[in-house]
């Protein structure tokens, strides 16, 4: 999720700080608990001041990790996370034990953001023991606390089951590989249209044209599409990813060519891996021709064991 917003302030805002500070500091409990409102406006304005005030907000945030409302304390996690306030690690690796999972949640990604080694062990454990949510992020974080090699991780929630935990690991892999975000929603419209028997064959010069055209903002959206209902758009992402060229595109291709259940489908994967040609996928290849039936499935895996070996 892009966190942006909560770290950018106007120059509006910065100019006419001094005399908001005074007034902030004194209120900085009202802030705290305008995070447990219903009203994302007013959620936002809070962060915001919260964020002006500094480390002068650390101890009372530390104190909010303890609410008993459960977004305060979700929210008082994030916060001390974007200050990379060093003072709450010891208070946040305790919320890593919070009765509530989106409070976990926000306490890992913020000891990720600060980036303290001290977390390391705590990390680790909640990695081994869970799924989900929870799993992703202490995945991210142990990178950010020096285990780049788990980015492959991370790679393989692309094709978690749950759409929520995709599209996290999109964007958390996007900022960590310093990517632009996916344009969703016109790959997705670009990809109706290039399997529409109604499209003209210029319209679909154009969309492919246009798709090839995304380039990383492409990538992220059509691995999603690896995991939609339609088999056609399946099929066609999978073919798009080999064209478009990216390392990132060979776990999700890995796995669709393992697992999916429609022979042209795998086909399109086996084919699009050919095209990437990088070794790292010879063993989702070598995987699905021990086990594969369809005689032209496994032609087009052996085609591409013999590219990715030349």
């Amino acid at each position: 999720m892009k966190k942006s917003f909560y770290f950018l302030l106007t120059a509006f805002l910065i100019i006419n700080f001094t005399g908001a500070a005074f007034s902030a500091s004194v209120n900085t409990n009202k802030f705290i608990q305008d995070l447990g409102s219903n009203d994302m406006e007013k959620i936002k304005i809070a962060q915001k001041q919260l964020l002006l005030l500094g480390k002068d907000a650390v101890p009372p945030l530390i104190k909010a990790l303890e609410n008993e409302n459960t977004q305060i304390r979700g929210y008082a996690a994030v916060i001390l996370g974007m200050m990379r306030a060093e003072d709450a690690v010891d208070k946040l690796i305790e919320s890593l034990k919070d009765k509530s999972s989106s409070v976990r949640v926000s306490a890992i990604w913020a000891l990720g953001e600060i980036r303290n080694k001290k977390a390391k062990k705590s990390v680790e454990e909640i990695y081994k023991n869970t799924s989900g949510l929870e799993k992703l992020s202490s995945t991210v974080t142990l990178i950010h606390l020096g285990q780049p090699e788990k980015i492959t991780v991370v790679i393989e929630f692309l094709m978690n089951e749950n759409g929520y935990v995709r599209r996290t690991a999109a964007n958390a892999l996007a900022e960590i590989r310093g990517e632009p975000e996916g344009d969703y929603e016109e790959v997705n419209k670009l990809l109706y249209k290039l399997i529409n028997p109604n499209t003209s064959k210029e319209n679909l010069e154009t969309a492919s044209k246009t798709l090839l055209g995304k380039k990383l903002r492409a990538v992220y959206p059509l691995i999603e599409a690896l995991n939609d209902t339609n088999q056609d758009i399946r099929a066609t992402a999978a073919m798009y990813l080999g064209q478009i060229d990216n390392e990132i595109a060979i776990i999700p291709l890995g796995i669709t060519l393992t697992k999916d259940s429609l022979s042209y489908v795998r086909s399109s994967a086996a084919l699009a891996l050919k095209k990437l040609k990088d070794e790292r996928g010879l063993p989702y290849l070598k995987e699905a021709l021990s086990k594969e039936k369809d005689k032209k499935v496994k032609t087009d895996i052996e085609s591409a064991i013999k590219a990715i070996k030349k």
